[in-house]
């Protein structure tokens, strides 16, 4: 379960418990054990940034959300054949694309922040979460600030140096960034060092121990992303 108001020690406990309990499971397990662990630690994270940033819990929500787009009108009104226009039109209620944000932050009600929590996360699979991204931001929210968060770096770069000052990214990712400029992005990863396929953490030779300087670093980073909104 997600820990609303946690202490540093609390979130260390949390990761270093759930990894101990992934030695036993299955590969499928695993991955939906992951999952949940990385959005837990995020509530974890956020609530506390917001809690030490002196916001009140009344003013504060993190959720999942889900929100639907739809057919854009002059992607129909130019459609051929005549038969095809004809046919999405007469059905245009059906066409729809639901994008999901793992985690969504809330202040007063308004969403301010979205969040896409990843074990890791590749540039290829980075493209997929920048072009959601876009869309939210285009045609449902375009002053949305956005964060990926990541247990282990899979972006290249330095941004498994999780307490330097000073991140320069990587190559690829600055790229991909440079042809979505309506996306802010925030990318913040939780553990030292960048992920390897051969050395999974969830095996118990390969565990990684989560300094408490790192959530204090992420804690610092979702204060500097929440503190405009108190």
């Amino acid at each position: 379960m997600p820990l609303r108001y946690p202490d540093y020690e609390s979130i260390v406990d949390l990761y270093t418990q759930s990894i101990y309990l992934m030695y036993d499971m299955t590969p499928g397990q695993i991955r939906g054990a992951k999952g949940a662990l990385v959005e837990n630690i995020v509530e974890a994270i956020v609530a506390l940034a917001w809690s030490e940033l002196g916001g009140k819990a009344n003013r504060f929500n993190i959720w999942k959300q889900t929100r639907e787009i739809m057919i854009e009108d002059d992607y129909v009104e130019n459609l051929t054949p005549q038969s095809v226009r004809n046919h999405v039109q007469k059905n245009r209620g059906r066409y729809i694309c639901k994008i999901e944000l793992d985690r969504s932050v809330e202040i007063d009600n308004n969403l301010i922040l979205g969040i896409e929590c990843k074990s890791y996360i590749e540039n290829a699979m980075l493209k997929r979460t920048l072009k959601d991204f876009e869309l939210i931001a285009k045609l449902l929210y375009p002053k949305l600030i956005f964060c990926v968060f990541q247990l282990e770096n899979g972006l290249g770069g330095d941004y498994g140096e999780v307490s330097k000052l000073q991140q320069f990214g990587s190559e690829t990712t600055h790229t991909l960034l440079s042809h979505t400029p309506n996306v802010s992005l925030e990318i913040i990863t939780l553990l030292d060092g960048d992920r390897k396929s051969n050395r999974e953490i969830h095996k118990q030779e390969y565990f990684k121990e989560l300094p408490i300087v790192n959530v204090e670093t992420c804690v610092r980073k979702f204060r500097d992303l929440l503190a405009d909104f108190i």
